[in-house]
């Protein structure tokens, strides 16, 4: 059974024409070090992803504590850490949901996901007329394999429609047009890498796909921290790919790391060769929690940091403040200006207790896919 397609996707082939249809039908390997891991990382960064017990509220200045309903008893709100105590998303930030109510809004349910199998398949191409048989089609920055023609030499093999398409002959596919022409160029062997699953992978994964030299792949270290294979530092080639310090490793080439000495083991054995990495991108989660929890026209994200600006409403006042959302959760504001209202600083609380929870949430349910996977 073949999943409909949106009314707007493109399919590419070039099985059935010269040019591209587009329709609406829509060696041994040497261990990591890890006694660099803990030392080289940040206090934040080492703080428990599991540990509930240890939510006590940290308001490391005391004038945001509640004093007096006085407004002239307010104090300027500093660059301040705030930790979450609380159990549902205050009232007058995002929706006033329940926990499991918001773990469905959010879309990061553990259930609603799964790590993708990593499948090969191969056909022979005699000449440069002779069909495969396969369609494409773009859904979003994935490649899907959108129809297996019955009398493709495909058919019956691990390679099945809906499956995301990663690289073909090892070579990176962005784009439908870019699959389509691949395949009606090669003569011969044609290797097809593809991720295969029944439900989507997690919204916060990144595919990184790199050929490095041996030389290149000791520039990424892992630490292993609460059973997941966290990623410390980055250099190199891999400090300009999309994985970043803090990140989830998920799979490389198709296996599951269970702890950071295989992680780096991995890396090394695919040396010379295409390294498909799905990691769990920290930015994202941050991004996601923030837009649910707030209105979007109210955020604004520093390029290639981990700062945005928020407006909080306040009666006929905006307020706008810097908050710098640290890799464990906590928020930090570094806004420059010290603004004077209660009110403000009861709404920095609110919006940084639910940030806090709903970050916890989503890591927790990362960790229930990686044991099921």
């Amino acid at each position: 059974c073949t999943k409909s397609s949106p009314a707007n996707a493109q399919h590419f082939s070039f099985d059935n024409e010269k040019e591209c249809r587009s329709s609406n039908l829509t060696q041994e390997s040497k261990p990591i070090d890890l006694s660099l891991n803990f030392d080289a990382l940040g206090t934040d960064q080492l703080k428990s992803f599991s540990d509930s017990d240890d939510r006590a509220t940290t308001l490391k200045n005391d004038s945001l504590q509640e004093k007096s309903s006085d407004p002239e008893n307010s104090q300027p709100v500093k660059s301040t850490a705030f930790r979450s105590v609380a159990k549902h998303i205050p009232s007058g930030i995002g929706p006033n949901l329940s926990r499991q109510e918001s773990k469905i809004k959010t879309g990061r349910l553990a259930s609603e996901f799964e790590l993708p199998k990593w499948i090969t398949a191969s056909a022979h191409k005699a000449h440069a007329d002779e069909k495969i048989g396969l369609v494409f089609r773009n859904e979003g920055s994935r490649v899907i394999v959108s129809k297996i023609a019955p009398t493709s030499p495909l058919l019956g093999s691990e390679l099945k429609e809906d499956c995301e398409l990663l690289a073909i002959n090892g070579h990176r596919v962005k784009s439908a047009r870019r699959a389509a022409i691949l395949v009606k160029e090669k003569i011969g062997q044609l290797d097809f890498t593809c991720f295969k699953g029944n439900k989507p992978r997690p919204i916060e994964s990144e595919l990184s796909m790199l050929r490095l030299t041996e030389k290149d792949c000791k520039d990424i270290h892992f630490v292993t921290m609460n059973g997941l294979v966290r990623v410390a530092h980055v250099f190199g080639s891999f400090s300009k790919s999309t994985i970043k310090e803090g990140d989830f490793c998920l799979s490389i080439n198709g296996t599951v790391p269970s702890d950071a000495s295989q992680a780096a083991s991995l890396i090394l054995k695919q040396s010379t060769r295409l390294i498909i990495m799905l990691s769990f991108s920290l930015s994202r989660l941050k991004a996601n929690v923030v837009e649910y929890l707030m209105p979007r026209r109210q955020v604004v994200w520093e390029a290639g940091s981990n700062v945005c600006r928020i407006t909080f409403s306040i009666g006929k006042k905006s307020y706008e403040r810097r908050l710098r959302v640290h890799n464990d959760g906590n928020c930090e504001d570094i806004s420059d200006n010290e603004v004077f209202s209660r009110e403000l600083d009861k709404q920095l609380k609110k919006f940084t207790n639910a940030f806090y929870d709903e970050f916890h949430l989503g890591i927790s349910d990362l960790a229930g896919m990686m044991k099921r996977s």
